[in-house]
């Protein structure tokens, strides 16, 4: 099972409380949690806190960017493997 984060928790700069709390609750249905983000700096502090996995959302004036573009999710995946 999959659960897909967009947005911390209100006043809190994180996910890492909602993270530990799924994956507590939900270890017997092996819950894997995404979260999605619009930085490589958001991506870093989402792996910090524990996320599964980073979906990586369009950056800049509009999300309808071309994958070639350096602003686009190919850009901030490349940024933060490498």
């Amino acid at each position: 099972m999959a659960i897909w984060l967009f947005a911390p928790v209100p006043d809190s700069a994180t996910h890492r409380e909602i993270i530990e709390t799924l994956h507590n609750v939900g270890s017997s249905w092996n819950i894997k949690v995404f979260v999605q983000v619009g930085s490589v700096s958001a991506a870093r502090d989402a792996i910090h806190d524990g996320a599964d996995g980073i979906v990586a959302q369009g950056i800049g004036k509009s999300a309808a960017w071309s994958l070639s573009s350096s602003s686009g999710p190919r850009f901030l995946v490349m940024t933060f493997v490498y």
